[in-house]
C-alpha cells in the first residue's frame, strides 16, 4: 500500500545508537560536513573514526549523521564513512533548507551543524560535537551572511559543543546575534570566549562553567523550565595546541580578500577561507582542527554522560512536579459489558438465552492502561479519549474522575454514542466471542487535541491504542520522534493492528504489545508476504524499525523480543488461584512495562514486574482492579 512519506518516515537509526537512546544512556552526536568538505582524504576518514573512538572512551555512543541514498542516517557504518570520505566533496551540503529536497531525490549529503540540530531533534538526541560552528561574516553590515546555524541552535533544545565560532567569522556580531535569539552561551572553564583556533577572541564569555556536571545541570534545568532552545558550549583548544596568532590571523586575511576577490560567497566562503588558511600555515591550522574536534567530542561525551545522570537523580527527586516526565495515554474508552453463563452439564446454549452474571464497567486499552498507570505509579498520567455525546458519556467521564484521572483532555462528540463492548466468557474466565461498537473513534476524533502537539511535547512516554485512525497515528507517531518521546503500541485486535504499519513509522516504535495473531498480522502487512509465526513476526518489526516486541501469549505467558543479546527471552504467567478474567491483563501488562521503564528497570526487570502486575489482574472482575494494583 502506498502512504505519504513525511520527513520522519525517511529516518534510519543504527540499532546501536537507537537502542542507547531508548535505554537513556549517553549518545553524541557528530557532523558530516567536516568529514565531506572539511579536510582532505584520508585525512577525513581518519578524523571520523578517531572522534567515534574518543566518544566511545569517554562514556557515550557515537552517532555519525549524513543524508545517504535519500535517508537521513543516525549512526554511521564504517562502509558509510569511507563513502564520505572519499566522495564527499561531490555530495551536497545539507542544511535545512535542503535536507527536504535531497531526502525526496534519494541523493547524499553532508550534514551541517544546522542539519545535525534537526537530526538530533528529530531522534531525541541532546549534545552534539562539532569543530566550530558558522556565525555572522565579517562585512555582514553590507552582505547580511549569517550562517544557518544560529537560527537553528535558536530552535531546538540540543547542547551544540564546538570550539566557540570559526575565527574567520566575526565573532563580536555572532555573539549579539546569539544574544538576541535567545541561545544560552557557556564557556567551560574559561572566562573569555574562544576563538577556534585560539583560546581567547577578546570577548567576554557571557556565562562560565567549571565543569561538564555544571553544564550538565543548565542542560537539565532548560530542559525542566521548557524553554525549547538551544545552548552553545565554547571550549578553548588546548593550549599546547592552540595557533600562533599572528600567522594564522594574517591567513584568515588573506583567504578572506582572495575569497572576495573571486565573488566566492554564501555557503562556499567558510570551506573555501578554510581550505585557504591551511594552505597558508603549511597545514598548521588542519592539525589544530583535528585537536580542536578531538578535544571537543570528548568533552560532549562526558557532558552528555553528566546529563544522563542528571536527568535520571532529579527524576527520582522531583516526583510529579515535572509534566515532561509524565506518561500520555491515547485511545479508547469502552463501557464493557461482560457475560458469563451459568455453569451447566450441557454448557453455553446457543439460540435462546442463557441464566448467568452480567456485569458493566468503563474499559477500552487506553482507559484501562491509564487506570492501571494511575493505582501503580507515582508519574503524572494524562488520557486523551474520546465519548460520545450521551448519559453513558458522561458516566464514563465521572468515572474517570473517580479514579483520579484528568478529564481536561476527554473529547466529547455530538451525535456519537460512547463505544461499546460486550463479551461472553466461559467458566474458565477466557472471552468466547465479543461484539464491540466503535463508531465514534472512526470519525477521528482525536485531531483537536493532537494538532499542536502541545501534549507530547510536554511528556516522556506515550501509549497510543489501534482505536486511532492511522493518520492520527501516524501524527502521533510524527510527533513522538520530533519530540524524543518514547512510544509504545497496543495493537488491541487484528484487524486494527495493522494501522501502525500503515502509518509507514514503525521505526518511531520502542515497545509494542501484540498477541500472537497480532504480530504475524501486522509482520504480515510490514513484510508484503505471508509470516507463519509469531516469532518470525517480531524479527520483521524490529528490522523495520520497532525496539521492543512483547509477544502476549495469554497462560503460556509473554516473549520480549529485542534487538541485542538475549533477542528473545520467555516470561512465564504467574499462577493465580483462581482466573477470574483475563480481559485487562495485557493493558495492565503494558502499564507495567511503561512505569518500570519510566524508574529505570532494565528491560527484563520491566517485564518481571509487569507479568506479576498482569497475574495480579486476573484475580478481579475489574480490568485494572485498584484494590490489587495499588498495593505493588
Amino acid at each position: 500500500m502506498e502512504v505519504e512519506h513525511s520527513l520522519e518516515d525517511r529516518i534510519r537509526i543504527k540499532a546501536e545508537v537507537a537502542n542507547a537512546l531508548s535505554d537513556g544512556r549517553p549518545v553524541v552526536a557528530l557532523e558530516s560536513t567536516i568529514i565531506a568538505h572539511g579536510m582532505p582524504y584520508p585525512e577525513n576518514l581518519a578524523t571520523a573514526k578517531m572522534l567515534e573512538n574518543v566518544v566511545r572512551a569517554n562514556g557515550a555512543v557515537p552517532a555519525t549523521i549524513a543524508v545517504l541514498g535519500g535517508f537521513l542516517r543516525i549512526g554511521l557504518e564504517e562502509d558509510e564513512l569511507e563513502l564520505l570520505a572519499t566522495e564527499g566533496q561531490n555530495m551536497a551540503k545539507v542544511s535545512r533548507r535542503d535536507l527536504a529536497a535531497v531526502i525526496s531525490s534519494g541523493g547524499n549529503g553532508a550534514t551541517t551543524v544546522a542539519g545535525t540540530i534537526i537530526a538530533c531533534e528529530l531522534s531525541g538526541i541532546k549534545v552534539f560535537a562539532t569543530g566550530g560552528i558558522g556565525g555572522v561574516h565579517r562585512g555582514a553590515e553590507h552582505s547580511f551572511d549569517e550562517s544557518a546555524d544560529l537560527v537553528e541552535l535558536s530552535r531546538s533544545s540540543v547542547c551544540v559543543v564546538s570550539a566557540g565560532v570559526k575565527s574567520i567569522l566575526d565573532i563580536p556580531k555572532t555573539l549579539e546575534r546569539l544574544e538576541t535569539l535567545g541561545v544560552s552561551v557557556v564557556t567551560l572553564s574559561a572566562d573569555e570566549f574562544p576563538a577556534f583556533y585560539m583560546r581567547k577572541s577578546g570577548k567576554k564569555s557571557p556565562r562560565i562553567a567549571e565543569s561538564e556536571a555544571e553544564v550538565a545541570r543548565i542542560l537539565s534545568a532548560s530542559r525542566g523550565l521548557s524553554l525549547a532552545s538551544g545552548t552553545l558550549v565554547a571550549v578553548p583548544i588546548p593550549e599546547q595546541f592552540e595557533a600562533k596568532a599572528v600567522k594564522l590571523n594574517q591567513a584568515i586575511d588573506r583567504a578572506i580578500d582572495e575569497a572576495e576577490q573571486n565573488g566566492i560567497t554564501g555557503a562556499e566562503i567558510t570551506p573555501f577561507v578554510l581550505s585557504k588558511v591551511a594552505q597558508y600555515t603549511g597545514g598548521e591550522a588542519l592539525a589544530t582542527n583535528r585537536r580542536l574536534a578531538e578535544n571537543n567530542a570528548a568533552v560532549a561525551a562526558r557532558i552528555a554522560a553528566e546529563y544522563c545522570h542528571c536527568g535520571s537523580s532529579s527524576q527520582a527527586n522531583q516526583g510529579k512536579l515535572r509534566a515532561r516526565d509524565g506518561i500520555v495515554v491515547i485511545g479508547a474508552t469502552v463501557l464493557d459489558i461482560y457475560t458469563q453463563p451459568e455453569e451447566t452439564q450441557n454448557g453455553m446454549i446457543l439460540g435462546t438465552s442463557n441464566p448467568g452474571t452480567v456485569r458493566t464497567s468503563f474499559g477500552g486499552v487506553a482507559r484501562n492502561v491509564a487506570a492501571a498507570l494511575g493505582w501503580i505509579s507515582e508519574l503524572p498520567v494524562d488520557l486523551i479519549t474520546a465519548v460520545g455525546d450521551d448519559l453513558i458519556g458522561s458516566e464514563a467521564v465521572s468515572s474517570l474522575k473517580h479514579i483520579g484521572l484528568p478529564t481536561g483532555n476527554v473529547i466529547r462528540k455530538p451525535g456519537f454514542r460512547t463505544a461499546t463492548y460486550v463479551a461472553v466468557h466461559g467458566q474458565d474466565g477466557d472471552m468466547h466471542v465479543a461484539v464491540v461498537d466503535t463508531s465514534l473513534y472512526d470519525s477521528g476524533p482525536f485531531f483537536s487535541v493532537l494538532r499542536n502537539g502541545s501534549v507530547l511535547r510536554d511528556s516522556r512516554y506515550a501509549i497510543v491504542d489501534a482505536n486511532l485512525q492511522v493518520a492520527e497515528l501516524k501524527l502521533v507517531a510524527e510527533q513522538c520522534l520530533r519530540y524524543g518521546v518514547e512510544l509504545m503500541y497496543e495493537p488491541t485486535s487484528v484487524p486494527k493492528s495493522t494501522r501502525m504499519v500503515r502509518t509507514g513509522c514503525l521505526n518511531a516504535v520502542s515497545w509494542m504489545f501484540p498477541n500472537e495473531a497480532e504480530v504475524v498480522e501486522m509482520a504480515t502487512a510490514a513484510a508484503g508476504r505471508r509470516v507463519r509465526s509469531p516469532h518470525e513476526g517480531a524479527e520483521v518489526l524490529l528490522n523495520m524499525g520497532v525496539s521492543r516486541v512483547v509477544i502476549t501469549r495469554g497462560s503460556k505467558g509473554a516473549d520480549l523480543c529485542r534487538k541485542t543479546e538475549p533477542r528473545y527471552i520467555h516470561f512465564p504467567a504467574v499462577k493465580v488461584e483462581r482466573v477470574v478474567n483475563t480481559t485487562g491483563a495485557g493493558d495492565v501488562l503494558a502499564a507495567g512495562v511503561v512505569h518500570a521503564i519510566a524508574t529505570g528497570r532494565s528491560d527484563i526487570d520491566a517485564m518481571k514486574f509487569a507479568t506479576h502486575a498482569a497475574s495480579r489482574s486476573l484475580l478481579s472482575h475489574e480490568a485494572a482492579p485498584k484494590s490489587i494494583l495499588s498495593k505493588l
